[in-house]
């Protein structure tokens, strides 16, 4: 599934401009306490965007999705792509495109989009493919195209946890020291026979974490 999108946005430019001049007609030059001054650019900013825009992005694409700035943002969702941007959503495996409404990773890609990381060809591969001529990146991101072509955020792909798996630790390391970087091979691996979860059933994935830092802190 791949989207670029023109045209769906307020224009920013003229949007600021009305605040900052209405902020300067307000607040005259040292006439009123930096705290007033504060409490004047709320007043103005909620009276112009009531609802705070949602922002998506990475170092890597900069700004990727914007929420429009004269809707309230849809919960769930980092919103549409800026024109700029052009955006596919991948097969979690592989680089072709889902069917819309099915879940896979965000490639990201741009004019401006670096081709690579200096010096780090790994990190590279892993990070940037071509496509179509196309240079994207791999944001570790996944999403699925919901209605009126909002993209709705799923989970990250270094959180995913794979389970029901049949393979030994040995065999598992073993597979890692042929197929990964050095710095990439776990230093072990737990099998466990079940998951921390709250009572509604979600994955507590920070108590994983903290209980990984008490055993390295041991």
């Amino acid at each position: 599934m791949r989207t670029q999108r023109e045209g769906n946005y307020v224009d920013m430019i003229p949007f600021y401009k009305r605040i900052v001049g209405e902020l300067f007609d307000k607040i005259p030059d040292g006439t009123v306490e930096r705290s007033d001054n504060v409490h004047s650019f709320r007043e103005i900013l909620k009276r112009h965007q009531p609802h705070p825009p949602v922002v998506y992005g990475a170092s890597e694409v900069g700004f990727t999705c914007l929420s429009p700035l004269d809707s309230e943002p849809v919960p769930g969702t980092i919103s549409i792509p800026i024109p700029s941007r052009e955006i596919r959503i991948a097969e979690v495996d592989g680089d072709g495109a889902v069917v819309a409404g099915e879940t896979g990773e965000l490639l990201v890609h741009s004019e401006t989009l670096p081709q690579a990381y200096w010096n780090k060809p790994e990190e590279t591969a892993a990070s940037f493919v071509e496509i179509d001529g196309k240079i994207w990146y791999r944001t570790k991101d996944y999403v699925r195209l919901g209605e009126n072509g909002l993209i709705r955020y799923v989970d990250r792909a270094a959180d995913v946890i794979t389970y029901k798996g049949y393979v030994g630790r040995n065999e598992l390391l073993g597979w890692c020291r042929e197929s990964l970087a050095a710095y990439k091979v776990p230093k072990y691996i737990e099998f466990r026979d079940m998951l921390p979860k709250s009572k509604v059933g979600k994955l507590l994935r920070r108590e994983i974490r903290d209980e990984e830092r008490r055993k390295a802190g041991s």
